[in-house]
């Protein structure tokens, strides 16, 4: 009778070759890699979160000072919207350079 181990690995006591080690080697080195580059995009989405909910937060925090400080005189909301949107478009900047490579 034949032992289950015989009947499922003809070669039982074949060693792997100093190639297959390092083929071995070599992708259990790109399985690293390809798990570091996940980590950090999972990193990255979280950081793009954080900053997206804050921009959005902030926004509304100064859409609602500007309401409150210009009243109902529409001369002053004129100016205060200018100073608004400069800034929505600064945060907006911002938001599409990030992660994106800076130049010198």
């Amino acid at each position: 009778m034949t032992s289950v181990r015989s009947y499922y690995d003809p070669y039982p006591a074949r060693r792997s070759t100093k190639q297959q080690r390092a083929m071995a080697d070599l992708h259990e080195a790109h399985k690293d890699q390809v798990f570091d580059e996940v980590e950090l995009a999972k990193l990255m989405v979280d950081g793009v979160l954080a900053l997206g909910t804050h921009s959005m937060q902030g926004l509304r925090d100064l859409d609602d000072e500007r309401r409150e400080l210009a009243g109902t005189d529409a001369g002053q909301n004129f100016l205060l919207a200018e100073i608004e949107a400069a800034a929505k478009r600064k945060i907006q900047k911002i938001n599409n350079n990030l992660y994106e490579p800076r130049r010198r």
